[in-house]
């Protein structure tokens, strides 16, 4: 009631229905629509398939984001209200290419229309739907909903990277990460179980202990969980003797950057610790650190001539860096002077979101 209070409700849509010469359009973007889902269904199939695409690039994979993001945005200008709306409100003639349809953000597009008219049809299904919460760091949480379709996705894209970056025979993850509304919690418990036996703990040392010791050491566990936790979950465990040589525990982590002190200082016990990439308002699963990418960052820290070269004179911070599936995400850089960014966009809501491994202040647009 309190955020009701202090934020206007956003503005509901009453649109006419789509005229004939717009149905003839959507049937056609709709088969076509299909059948890119079908060769992304295809190419995702199989956790095996889905490392091989990840690893690799060609700009074959690209073109084919591309044609895949611009029909989206084309049958979303017809199915989706609130983008319909949008659409309307700026230029107006034929949008034939991706960089015609405008970039939406938080205050121009999430906080203006209800969560209804930004799902397709301009309707919230009835069942199926998992509204995750955002921290609210942009001065306000929002409502994320996502139906099934988009869970599907995201499950698919966490059980890949972590099948990527953690080979495990006898995979048993425990899931450290708060249970409330936040995406990271509940959605990464149900991903995991695609691949592997789940506990979903939470941020209880306790439980995780007695985990770790009623099941043994005959699994190789994997902690999801925030960086600080980590940190205390490996002092907890040294302060009661655990014997860590019997055990193979490795850990991955989000929601926050991971200085490489603090992995140093965790892979001392852990066998291998690795940071995730995502957001609430987009998707989490997007991207991960790899052995390349650690070994990249830590030569940006340690070589001078690499990070001028890479980073730019006058950037001090040490970027994470993540790989990304160049099929499941599409990057569009648009003016920036050196490109050096991981970009990924959301589904539904086409918002564009990008962390910067250089000096410049804005990021590119970016379609999924």
């Amino acid at each position: 009631m309190s955020e009701t209070l202090r934020h206007p409700a956003p503005s509901t849509i009453d649109i006419p229905g789509p005229t004939p010469r717009e149905r003839w359009r959507r049937w056609r973007l709709s088969a076509f629509a299909s059948l890119l889902e079908a060769v992304l269904r295809i190419a995702h199939g199989h956790p095996a398939l889905w490392r091989w695409l990840a690893r690799g690039y060609h700009p074959a994979l690209d073109r084919f984001a591309a044609a895949n993001a611009r029909t989206v945005c084309a049958l979303a200008a017809i199915e989706v209200p609130a983008y319909r709306r949008l659409l309307s409100a700026g230029r107006t003639g034929a949008r034939r290419r991706l960089r015609d349809f405008p970039e939406t953000d938080k205050e121009n597009y999430v906080a203006g229309y209800d969560a209804a008219s930004r799902c397709w049809g301009g309707r919230l299904p009835d069942r199926g739907v998992v509204v995750d919460e955002s921290a609210g760091s942009s001065g306000r949480p929002f409502n994320w909903p996502r139906g099934e379709r988009e869970l599907r996705a995201v499950h698919r894209d966490i059980a890949g990277y972590t099948s990527l970056v953690f080979p495990m025979r006898r995979p048993f993850v425990i899931n450290a990460y708060s249970m409330g509304a936040w995406a990271t919690g509940t959605t990464t418990g149900n991903a995991m179980a695609r691949i592997a036996t789940v506990k979903n703990a939470g941020p209880d040392l306790d439980k995780i202990v007695d985990t770790l010791h009623e099941f043994g050491p005959g699994f190789d566990y994997l902690i999801t969980a925030y960086p600080p936790f980590l940190k205390h979950l490996r002092d907890r465990l040294d302060r009661d003797g655990f014997p860590w040589a019997r055990y193979r525990i490795s850990a991955t982590c989000g929601g926050e950057g991971m200085t490489e002190a603090l992995r140093g200082y965790l892979e001392e016990r852990f066998r291998r610790v690795r940071s995730a990439y995502g957001a609430s308002d987009l998707t989490i699963g997007m991207g991960a650190e790899t052995r390349f990418t650690v070994w990249l960052r830590q030569r940006l820290q340690t070589d001078p001539a690499l990070r001028v070269a890479v980073l730019g004179e006058d950037e001090q911070r040490l970027p994470m860096v993540f790989q990304y599936n160049p099929l499941a995400t599409y990057l569009e850089l648009g003016g920036y002077s050196n490109g050096i960014w991981r970009a990924e966009g959301g589904e539904m809501a086409h918002i564009p979101a990008f962390t910067s491994l250089a000096a410049e202040a804005a990021g590119p647009v970016v379609r999924r």
